[in-house]
């Protein structure tokens, strides 16, 4: 649901799903800047959670996703698009992220997954 607003340029509707995501990374993963935390919302296209760790704009990031209708998580590898500190004097940021590579294998299911939840969401069963 896209408003007139230029700085929402999502593409695909968003539900607000807490599923949990793990995330890394793919260059020089080290303890201290991988995480796991809750979605907060996820399209097709991306997610928005929280992270104690700062990511660069651009940055790619390992992630895997774990959805109720699929056995094991779903990988992705993923664009950080927004990365925005909430609180200074706490480790906390809000990182908006683009999936670019989705596991293929899983993408069916994910895509069902969150079609379940918008229909779930508009009132249609």
């Amino acid at each position: 649901m896209a408003d007139k607003d230029p700085q929402n340029l999502r593409k695909k509707p968003r539900i607000e799903r807490h599923f949990m995501i793990r995330y890394q990374p793919q260059e020089n993963p080290t303890v201290h800047n991988q995480g796991v935390s809750t979605i907060q919302n996820i399209s097709e296209t991306g997610c928005f959670f929280y992270s104690a760790c700062h990511y660069k704009i651009g940055e790619k990031l390992d992630v895997e996703i774990r959805f109720p209708l699929i056995a094991e998580p779903a990988k992705f590898v993923a664009e950080v698009k927004r990365c925005i500190e909430e609180d200074p004097k706490i480790p906390k940021y809000a990182i908006g992220i683009l999936f670019i590579d989705v596991d293929q294998e899983k993408k069916d299911a994910f895509i069902k997954t969150l079609d379940f939840f918008l229909k779930k969401r508009s009132g249609n069963k």
